[in-house]
């Protein structure tokens, strides 16, 4: 009950964007669950988009929706699946991370998206905020999301942090 969720801008003869929901099947294959096209990464298009792909695959009772940090998807998240667990992709994070923080104490924010053991996260994290005490009220207004395997639903047997799948489709 994984699907990853991105849009890749189109340039030239169709101007727009391509936005798309990928799976990973049981072989942790690609597996495109639903594609469309719109003009602009909107609050309403992306609505538009997640009511087409709940018609799609219904309502799912476990569901695991992973994305970049795109306001107009989270809202639509929100709206559309407001039960799913929505994650954010740790590379668009650590891209946002990067331009604040610098130093090696920081180099322990993979290590903590990594590990599925919740006090190892905490101890991690302790550790990061002991460098900068703005990291943690950045984190909560930047990246409210989950984005660490010890946050993850253990009923979703997906670990990816990252929504690559869609990048990559």
């Amino acid at each position: 009950p994984y699907l990853s969720i991105d849009s890749t801008a189109l340039n030239g003869r169709w101007n727009g964007h391509l936005p798309s929901a990928t799976a990973l099947d049981g072989h942790n294959w690609m597996f495109p669950v639903a594609f469309g096209f719109f003009d602009g990464e909107t609050t309403d298009n992306w609505t538009w988009f997640m009511s087409q792909l709940q018609k799609a695959i219904g309502c799912p009772p476990v569901l695991c929706i992973s994305s970049d940090a795109c306001k107009g998807l989270a809202n639509a998240v929100k709206t559309v699946f407001p039960w799913a667990e929505h994650r954010e992709c740790f590379l668009h994070l650590m891209k946002n991370f990067v331009k604040q923080f610098q130093g090696p104490a920081f180099g322990r924010m993979y290590p903590a998206a990594r590990t599925c053991q919740p006090d190892y996260h905490d101890y991690l994290m302790n550790k990061i905020c002991e460098a900068s005490d703005k990291v943690a009220p950045w984190l909560r207004t930047n990246h409210s999301l989950k984005w660490s395997r010890s946050m993850f639903s253990e009923e979703i047997k997906c670990d990816a942090i990252t929504n690559n799948v869609a990048e990559v489709w």
